[in-house]
């Protein structure tokens, strides 16, 4: 029932309605008078529809009745002025006039009325009558759409009725249903609060059950707990036993090897100036690593691990370091003085040869020549000993600074052999 009323309270709404000739919009007024505009709009729209037949003329007629559709949705002052120039320029232009305006194609409100203003009084009444028919053609066109408009909306009406209709049956049927399933529900609420004051009992029941349950669980948890703790306690000690144990193998195997090679090493003559370099170093990272032992801050035994082998990679280092320093830098004092005293018996044997050549040519006088310089410098024959050829950059400063402190001329010349080589002069 409530559908039927919708739909005649819409007919009626409808039917009574009339369109505003200045906003588009429908208000309530007069019904024959509008009808009449309605229809003498028909019969001038018809009239200008044929118009579009014309061979010649027939388009721009038809540009100017688009423009009327579309102008008659939103129509106002402007829209109904620019309809009504358009108009008049078909006419006049098939009417024959030349000097035709064209006002309608001024974009501006201040141009098309300077236009309208030059416009023959016969071109102003074409005008004036097209502005009449034009809210009457705009009249009857929107009575077409607002009686299309309303013919779907009746439709629709109808068509929401009728499910509507259906719609409310399915509710009623639905309300049938649900009340039915209320009492079942009603009846189920019954036995369920019955099932469950059994339930609370048995719940309290239970409750008290698990109480106790929970409380032995408690005490043998604690139990439990402290036995696990005193194991744990007797593990960590027997680890941390078993690692200083460990430890203690590991860095004496180490650090043994270590003054082993350390003694063998040192017990060349290059490299003996290093050992007690070696043993500083030796006791510092025998002690560092003691210490960290003796840290109890640390307690991963991977971080100790770490620590101690980089103890012992740094005492590594820094001996190899010092003993190939030591090497490198090691000088033979003895060997080299040896080496410039032969030099000088050599060059004291050339100038003993350059101040006398024929004594130094008796066999007697350089037999003893070699022979003093043999007994006296623990040196091979100078005749037999090859050249020898420096290579230490720092051996041959201290050459160099030997020869300046002891030149030939100073070595002193046996008395046997001055004498011996003046007789063999004389």
């Amino acid at each position: 029932m409530h559908p039927a009323l919708a739909i005649v309270f819409v007919c009626l709404s409808l039917h009574q309605g009339i369109w505003s000739d200045g906003t588009g919009m429908l208000h309530l007024a007069d019904h024959p008078a509008m009808s009449a505009l309605v229809e003498k709009g028909k019969k001038q729209l018809e009239s200008l529809r044929e118009k579009t037949n014309l061979p010649q003329y027939g388009e721009c007629w038809m540009r100017s009745l688009d423009f009327l559709q579309h102008g008659c949705r939103v129509l106002s002052d402007t829209v109904q002025v620019d309809i009504a120039l358009r108009f008049t320029d078909c006419f006049m232009e098939m009417s024959g006039q030349e000097n035709t305006l064209h006002c309608a194609s001024e974009r501006t409100e201040p141009l098309k009325r300077l236009c309208m203003s030059e416009m023959t009084d016969r071109a102003f009444a074409v005008y004036t009558e097209f502005f009449t028919q034009t809210q009457n053609m705009c009249y009857f066109l929107q009575n077409q759409n607002w009686h299309r408009e309303t013919e779907r909306t009746i439709d629709r009406l109808g068509v929401f009725s009728r499910t509507a209709g259906e719609r409310l049956e399915l509710v009623n049927t639905m309300q049938d249903t649900l009340l039915t399933q209320q009492r079942l529900q009603h009846t189920l609420q019954r036995e369920l609060l019955m099932i469950g004051h059994n339930l609370s009992f048995s719940l309290n029941g239970s409750h008290e059950t698990l109480n106790r349950l929970t409380e032995n669980l408690q005490e043998s948890t604690t139990r439990h707990s402290l036995v696990l703790e005193e194991l744990f306690r007797e593990f960590h000690q027997l680890h941390r036993w078993i690692v200083g144990r460990y430890a203690f193998v590991d860095g004496l195997l180490f650090y043994g090897c270590y003054l082993v090679i350390l003694l063998i090493f040192t017990s060349l003559p290059r490299t003996a100036c290093a050992r007690a370099m070696l043993l500083v170093l030796f006791c510092t990272g025998v002690a560092s690593e003691w210490a960290l032992y003796k840290q109890s801050a640390i307690q991963d035994s991977v971080l100790l691990d770490y620590y101690r082998w980089m103890i012992r990679q740094l005492a590594l280092g820094s001996s190899v370091v010092t003993l190939l320093y030591s090497a490198y830098y090691y000088e033979d004092i003895p060997r080299n003085i040896l080496v410039e005293l032969r030099e000088l018996n050599r060059e004291i044997l050339g100038k003993i040869e350059q101040l006398n050549p024929k004594a130094f040519g008796d066999p007697k006088l350089h037999k003893f020549s070699v022979s003093y310089a043999t007994k006296h410098f623990k040196l091979p024959l100078v005749e037999e000993q090859p050249r020898y050829e420096y290579t230490h950059e720092r051996d041959q400063r201290s050459f160099s600074r030997l020869s300046r402190s002891t030149t030939p001329t100073e070595q002193p010349i046996p008395g046997n052999v001055v004498e011996s080589t003046e007789l063999r002069t004389v």
